[in-house]
């Protein structure tokens, strides 16, 4: 393990690390003061004004009426989704694909480091700082929740619900990694980059419109991650072993495509 290089991503990647971490805990802390078992029903009146499409698309309904399924309608069902995904662009892109293109790839090849060595030590650091940040916000919002309410309390499914959310990301951020490495120019791995994630997210939306459009789902990455599924106590194993079958993918052909890509040296 190179920590030097480790050291080197982790903090060319912390000023958009510390933005979405924050982001993440405001809208966590934000909506979690807009909760009120008291005044459920009267939010429920208000979600249920705006358009039907915006709220199926959004994913913002209650499966539940506790504590939990309130995160879950109107956190894990969009936002927890999609502010991680930033951070997963940037770096990405950042440690692979700019690099390459700036030539900095040079200078770490020469230095005696292989290339199955940097693509692992990225990918690795890519697990752990998001891992970190899953982790604040979890220790966050049991502190907030103690903080805000009297026997108002979130359980292990809330642990279960984030770990799910970990696996999701750590697909789609080890995803753009592979485009970012294969892709033979950076821009294309930007492009990829975006615009696979984002269809993903587009597909997913349209996929809850409608009966008649539910079969779009299968275009969709984001429909792997259904943290109601968690609240609800359904199984959750088939989602997750395809999610993690598609980690151990998206990671092979990072390796042996970074390895056989042409790079000046």
């Amino acid at each position: 393990m190179n920590l030097k290089y480790v050291k080197y991503l982790v903090f060319s990647n912390k000023v958009v690390w510390i933005a979405i971490t924050f982001v993440l805990l405001f809208y966590m802390s934000s909506i979690m003061m807009m909760y009120d078992p008291t005044t459920v029903d009267a939010m429920m009146g208000y979600i249920e004004a705006l358009p039907e499409a915006m709220i199926k698309a959004l994913n913002f309904q209650m499966v539940d009426f506790s504590f939990l399924g309130f995160l879950s309608g109107y956190y894990y069902g969009f936002l927890a989704m999609t502010f991680p995904l930033i951070f997963s662009m940037m770096f990405t892109y950042k440690v692979v694909a700019k690099t390459i293109d700036n030539n900095s790839i040079t200078h770490l090849l020469t230095s005696g480091r292989s290339r199955l060595t940097l693509i692992l030590h990225a990918w690795f650091t890519y697990a752990v700082v998001l891992g970190i940040m899953i982790s604040l916000l979890v220790a966050a919002s049991y502190v907030m929740a103690g903080m805000m309410f009297e026997g108002v309390t979130l359980d292990v499914r809330f642990i279960y619900i984030n770990l799910y959310l970990y696996g999701f990301h750590l697909m789609m951020g080890t995803l753009m990694m592979m485009f970012s490495a294969i892709l033979p120019s950076a821009s294309l791995a930007l492009g990829a980059i975006i615009g696979v994630p984002l269809t993903s997210m587009v597909f997913d939306m349209v996929a809850r419109l409608g009966e008649d459009l539910s079969w779009v789902r299968f275009a969709s990455l984001h429909t792997l991650f259904d943290a109601d599924k968690v609240v609800l106590q359904e199984s959750i194993l088939s989602q997750s072993g395809i999610m993690f079958g598609l980690i151990a993918l998206f990671l092979i052909i990072t390796l042996f495509g970074f390895k056989k890509r042409d790079i000046i040296v």
